[in-house]
């Protein structure tokens, strides 16, 4: 079990640290933070008995500072009070290098927080810190206080301020989990990005003996030409799919590549291919169109409307789509 501790913050009626370990973790976490300009805030939200209530607004706050470029962290715990009733203790961790949070931490009738925290039931303050150190020059209490990077006394100042939520008082009677903080949200540069493996190509499928006696036998001799067809535009469209989901990330890749006789293209990889009559009982010499589903050629005749299973490549033929020019 932790040993009992207690800072000047949490001495006297306070009771001291009310769980050792959540306050160690916490101490950690402004220690290694890796914010350029640090601001610890202490908010008080109260006027609702629903957890809910609380964990929703407290995540539009900090969507709507990070939609306003500054990144926040927190640590959260409730409590239960005869006076104060119901309520939740949140320390902001917020970066403030490039905008000011108290642009959106601040009270004022009919602003955004205010009327986003009635949406709730609830209301706030914030606690400023109570240390000499994180006033102003002219010795005006600041709302908030700066986190160094380096140890010295401002750092041990905020480690004892962040200690009031730690506190024994009040936490008798809070039913269910008492703390909770944010998560580390990784930089999307840091974010891996999807690994797209190609399926293996199988074998081709022999055709069937019935269909080998129904198809021709220039048809035969031109489905070899379609046979290295088929392997280059499936290179040439798993070259293509690796592209589109490496600029669209996770995106899915939509829609049917097509394929046109005498040089058609596959989103703009071109392949060469041949006049091809699919049946003899054609009424039209036209080449039928072949429709290419991610690694899968097929013709259609156009009369017969019978679908040759010219080659597969590694699909089933249910996958595979058709349609005539």
């Amino acid at each position: 079990m932790p040993k009992k501790i207690e800072t000047t913050v949490t001495a006297g009626r306070n009771g001291g640290i009310h769980d050792v370990r959540q306050y160690k973790q916490a101490c950690k976490w402004i220690e290694e933070h890796t914010f350029t300009n640090a601001q610890l805030f202490h908010m008080v939200f109260k006027g609702s008995d629903n957890r809910r209530d609380y964990e929703t607004a407290l995540d539009r706050l900090c969507e709507k500072l990070r939609d306003s470029g500054m990144p926040v962290e927190w640590r959260a715990a409730y409590e239960q009070d005869p006076a104060k009733g119901f309520h939740r203790h949140v320390f902001l961790m917020i970066e403030a290098k490039d905008h000011k949070p108290l642009a959106i931490l601040h009270y004022r009738e009919g602003g955004w927080l205010v009327e986003m925290l009635k949406a709730y039931g609830l209301e706030f303050h914030i606690a400023p810190p109570a240390g000499l150190i994180h006033r102003t020059g002219t010795g005006k209490q600041k709302s908030y206080a700066y986190v160094p990077k380096k140890p010295g006394a401002m750092l041990d100042d905020c480690k004892n301020w962040l200690s009031y939520i730690f506190k024994v008082r009040s936490k008798e009677g809070v039913e269910g989990p008492v703390y909770s903080s944010s998560r580390k949200r990784a930089k999307k540069a840091e974010q891996a990005a999807p690994v797209v493996q190609a399926a293996p190509q199988a074998a081709p499928v022999a055709p069937a003996p019935h269909e080998q006696s129904t198809t021709p036998t220039n048809e035969r001799t031109e489905m070899g030409a379609v046979d290295g067809l088929c392997s280059s535009i499936y290179r040439g469209i798993t070259t293509w799919r690796r592209y589109v989901q490496h600029r669209a990330g996770r995106k899915a890749l939509c829609g049917i590549q097509s394929a046109h006789c005498q040089g058609g293209r596959v989103n703009s990889i071109h392949a060469r291919a041949c006049r091809i009559v699919a049946d003899r009982r054609c009424a039209s010499d036209r080449c039928s169109r072949f429709i290419v589903n991610n690694v899968g050629v097929s013709c259609r005749d156009e009369t017969a409307s019978r679908l040759y299973r010219w080659q597969t490549c590694g699909l089933e033929e249910s996958n595979l789509m058709q349609r005539t020019c």
